[in-house]
Parts: C-alpha cells; structure tokens; sequence
C-alpha cells in the first residue's frame, strides 16, 4: 500500500478509519522525526483502541512542540469531516424565515436561547481546533530570547569604561599604560562566568577560583566537558608546582 500524502489526510480526517491509520502508520515510519503525523496517528489509535496506543501517544508527546496543546488535541472529539456537521446545523435557519411575523417573533428568543446553549461547546471547540492547527503551522526553530547574563555583561563594560575615562583611542594608549585586566576583578558571578574569564584567573594565580570557575562552564555547556576536565588537572599541576 502506497500511503496517500499528508495533506489529503488531515483535510479528511477521520480517526476511525482503518486506511488513514495504515497510511500514517507509513508516514511515521519514512519520517519518524515529523511530529504532525504522530500527533494524528495518535489520535487514530486512542479512538481505535490500539494495542499500542499508549506507545504511540508517548512518541508524539515527545516529539510534539507544545504539550499542552497536544493534550487538548487528544482530549477533543475529532468527527469526518469536521466541517460537514457544521453544515447541517445552519440549514433548517433559512426555512423559519419562510413563515409569518409573529412566528418569527416567537422563533428568534427560542434560536437565541439554542446558541447561547451551545456556544460555548462550540468556542471550545473552535479555540482548541485553532490551538492545534496554530501549533502545526509553528516554525520549528527555536525561539531567540535576550539572556539576562548579556545585559549584565554591557553593565558591567559600561561601569568599567566610567571607571578608566582616560581609553578614548587607541593612539592615546602607550605600551607602558596598557591596562592589565586580569588585575580587576570584575567578573565573578557565576552567571557571568565565561572561558576568558577563567583564563584571567588563571593568570592571577587564584587557581582556587579558576578550578570553581571550570566546573561552572562545565555545567553549563556539557559537550566542553572533557575540554574543561584537561583545564582543570593543568591547573592542579600548576598548584603542585607553586607549592
């Protein structure tokens, strides 16, 4: 069986039937990182009573980008089509106009009564159907927010630039009147803490902070571990070797 493609499914969607849930079955298996598939496969599979729907429904969980809005995904009432049941519902209006003024009078209150009722079913359904569709049409990279440790950074140079007035051009500054910045120490939050500034430590000989300053970085970017491990063994020569 040659599975139909995507778009054709979730036009027509229905959970209940058996060659939709095969032809998913196939789309997961060709892309098994594409989570829009999953997220039908399992809706499929919880109304059809899967042997392994809970395995189905925890794989899109994983690969879903808001689990809130796959969870009212699964929790709402998916009919084929959808958008059929809302035709029906609007055809009888037309035929009460038909009839005289007084009863239009008596129908309108009991037509206004019937949608207040069912509003807000229908809201509900609407606003998670939207949720849903939203959550499919979302880009998939990640969003770009500001850190907070960047913005302390800039304070941080803006308060040693206010501190040394005199660096205006790098011609004014002579050889003799570079300015060391391993002597200030100025960065020492953990939050603040990068690779040169462990560096600075270093050369400051406070290997004490240097080591604690490696293991930070350690912690917070885990694939530079073995990087930071070698740092931190050649600063324990380097205290061996001063004692």
């Amino acid at each position: 069986m040659v599975a139909p493609p995507f778009k054709d499914i979730a036009k027509a969607f229905d959970p209940k039937s058996g060659s939709q849930y095969e032809a998913l079955e196939q789309l997961t298996q060709i892309y098994p990182f594409f989570a829009t598939p999953w997220a039908y496969l399992a809706k499929a599979a919880q109304v059809q009573k899967k042997m392994d729907a809970e395995r189905i429904i925890e794989r899109a969980a994983t690969l879903a980008n808001d689990r809130a809005v796959f969870k009212d995904w699964m929790e709402i009432e998916v009919s084929a089509p959808p958008k059929f049941s809302e035709k029906k519902t609007h055809k009888p209006a037309p035929k009460k106009k038909t009839k005289t003024t007084t009863k239009k009078e008596n129908t309108t209150p009991n037509s206004k009564k019937n949608t207040t009722k069912d509003s807000p079913l229908r809201i509900e359904k609407k606003k998670a159907e939207r949720t849903f569709i939203d959550w499919l049409d979302q880009d998939e990279k990640p969003s770009i927010t500001p850190s907070k440790s960047k913005g302390a950074q800039w304070d941080v140079i803006d308060s040693f630039i206010e501190n040394n007035p005199k660096i205006s051009s790098s011609k004014e500054i002579s050889p003799a009147k570079n300015i060391n910045l391993a002597k200030q120490q100025i960065f020492e939050k953990e939050e603040l803490m990068t690779e040169t500034l462990a560096k600075i430590l270093v050369q400051q000989k406070k290997y004490n902070k240097a080591v604690k300053a490696y293991k930070i970085l350690s912690l917070k970017y885990p694939e530079k571990n073995t990087f930071f491990a070698s740092q931190i063994n050649e600063i324990k020569r380097l205290i061996e070797e001063a004692q």
